[in-house]
């Protein structure tokens, strides 16, 4: 701080210096806390800035999402354009360039430039400073004339650019073009820009993350549905000869011809129906958008399965024990299908419990929910197979269940059924003791 000499030459008194001091002082103050004020409002704007970039990351596709943040990036450090490009990713994905204000035609890419900034800036994450009057730039050893082009092509007389990545990867560049007549960037605006892009690649990265698993997604949409029109096309192509084989060999069994090769011909052929009707069964529940509910008498259904597998029942050893309840415990659904579920558990239950074992098949409601119960006393179910026993097509580690035939299908058909009325399917197991399952569906209200 320096004054005037006062007039006459006069030296200040001792009072009049400790003035001039406390003066200077409060000037000294002042000026600091009017250079803190600055850096606050600076760093206040970067971060608005930073903040508006972070927003665009909530954009949907990777291009809606740059030409957002180039926006912000242009307007929040008076640019005159902002770009980005971005590389092809691992996938095969497209190359993405956007730029503010946008190009006339799809902005330029540089891939001199990309490669000089994935060997000298990257591995420090350096911003790089170019202007249209250098000669040469020693950390773009061989695009510097490009980016001088596209500094004319933009009108701008100097531009920073700086690599765009997240992690070990680096996807592309951000340029910001500024006016001829600007001062350089200041070190805090530099490291502004550096951290704008590090913001950039992680949304760069995210982005192609979420389209990698759509992507993933739709792939497997398909091969689903591919897979549900090859059962259902299979299935219905074998049904028709199948067919034609039963009603022949009924015919046999008619005329008792009585050989063993009949016998084999029909239990084999009976065993070929069964897949088959899994299969179709399987297909139609996975297609079906939609049912007719009607009222449906559960205890009826239940009857039906118990007397339609008595006979594999007896063969096999097993007593089936039916707690009928007196009256009617109704539901609302499709009854063909509701009769699948219990066909299914039933028939599982007989199957897989040994001879002199037994299957109880037990009722109970509330006013909310019927609970039909299948407990047996068979083979049981082990916890690592339980994990998966609703899979489609999944068969059993257990080497006794895995000598009885089956397609792995009933039960996942049958969760499926069971859902799709609103219900679901409970399993209770213990390996060597039997399993115990429900069958929990809403009841029919009054």
């Amino acid at each position: 701080m320096a004054v005037d000499l006062p007039p006459g030459l006069r030296v200040p008194s001792p009072p009049e210096r400790e003035l001039l001091e406390m003066f200077v002082v409060q000037a000294g103050l002042a000026l600091s806390n009017a250079q803190q004020r600055e850096r606050l409002a600076r760093q206040l704007h970067f971060g608005e800035i930073l903040r508006e970039v972070a927003q665009s990351g909530s954009r949907v596709g990777l291009e809606a999402m740059l030409m957002s943040a180039t926006e912000a990036i242009n307007r929040g450090f008076d640019a005159v354009r902002t770009w980005v490009s971005c590389a092809r990713d691992r996938e095969g994905g497209p190359e993405t360039s956007v730029a503010h204000p946008p190009y006339d035609a799809r902005p330029p890419t540089c891939e001199p430039l990309r490669a000089d900034l994935m060997v000298t800036a990257w591995p420090a994450g350096l911003v790089v400073p170019v202007a249209l009057s250098d000669t040469g730039v020693p950390l773009l050893p061989t695009s510097p004339e490009k980016v001088r082009e596209s500094l004319r092509e933009s009108g701008a007389g100097q531009a920073v650019v700086t690599p765009v990545g997240n992690g070990q990867e680096m996807f592309g560049y951000l340029g910001v073009g500024l006016g001829e007549q600007r001062k350089a960037l200041r070190r805090d605006e530099l490291d502004a820009i550096a951290e704008i892009a590090r913001e950039l690649g992680r949304m760069v990265q995210s982005a192609r993350l979420f389209e990698t698993e759509q992507r993933l997604v739709s792939e497997l949409r398909e091969l689903d549905r591919y897979k549900g029109e090859l059962i259902a096309t299979i299935s219905h192509e074998l049904k028709t000869p199948l067919t034609t084989i039963i009603g022949h060999v009924e015919l046999l069994e008619d005329r008792e011809v009585g050989t063993r090769s009949v016998a084999a011909i029909r239990r084999n052929a009976d065993r070929l129906d069964r897949l088959i009707q899994n299969l179709l069964d399987y297909a139609q529940v996975r297609e079906r958008r939609g049912f007719v509910r009607r009222r449906v008498d559960t205890v009826e259904l239940a009857d039906s399965a118990i007397e339609l597998l008595s006979q594999q029942a007896e063969s096999g050893g097993v007593q089936v024990a039916f707690d009928r309840p007196p009256v009617a415990v109704d539901v609302s659904g499709d009854a063909e299908e509701i009769g699948t579920v219990l066909n299914n558990l039933i028939g599982n239950a007989v199957k897989y419990t040994r001879s002199g074992g037994r299957v109880v098949v037990d009722f109970s409601a509330t006013d909310d929910w019927v609970h039909v119960t299948v407990a047996d006393t068979g083979i049981g179910i082990s916890p690592v197979d339980r994990a998966h026993l609703f899979s489609t097509f999944h068969r059993s580690s257990n080497p006794e269940a895995l000598s009885l035939p089956g397609t792995g299908l009933g039960l996942a058909i049958s969760r499926r059924i069971a859902e799709e009325h609103g219900g679901r399917i409970e399993v209770e197991s213990m390996l060597g003791r039997g399993s115990t399952f429900r069958l929990v569906l809403p009841a029919m209200a009054t």
